[in-house]
């Protein structure tokens, strides 16, 4: 099951969407924006738990550190592929970070604060459920 959100600019604009899916062995993150507001750069961390997001000492996060980070030329979609094997949790922690337009707005995944009382950059949640398909032949089988 895709998990979709916004991507929102300046707090409260949104500019696009951030779109989270995986199979059994990649997760997939789609950032896609309107063509007038192209995306510059992107930065992306996934983890296991909250505490496992790179943040300053004061507790905001910092995208410079995401594992996952680019620069575009000025594109409307971007898709980053992250392996599931060092995922050990059902529930994965999404930081998605863009920089959109030509003025460069910063833009966050929307969803709960990184850190509550500092910037207003955020996370959301996507659920890894186990993708496996068993072949059902004529024998019969169960799904």
């Amino acid at each position: 099951v895709p998990t979709v959100t916004a991507l929102i600019a300046d707090e409260v604009v949104p500019v696009g969407t951030v779109e989270v899916t995986h199979d059994e062995a990649m997760l997939y993150v789609v950032y896609r924006t309107d063509p007038d507001r192209p995306i510059v750069t992107t930065a992306l961390a996934v983890a296991a738990s909250l505490s496992d997001i790179p943040v300053s000492g004061g507790g905001n996060p910092q995208p410079g550190q995401f594992p996952h980070k680019s620069s575009h030329d000025l594109v409307s979609e971007v898709v980053w592929e992250v392996p599931l094997a060092g995922f050990a949790a059902s529930e994965l922690v999404v930081a998605a970070f863009a920089q959109i337009g030509r003025r460069k707005a910063g833009a966050w995944g929307e969803g709960e604060m990184i850190t509550p009382g500092g910037s207003w950059a955020t996370y959301f949640m996507h659920t890894v459920v186990d993708c496996a398909a068993e072949t059902i032949d004529a024998t019969g089988g169960v799904v």
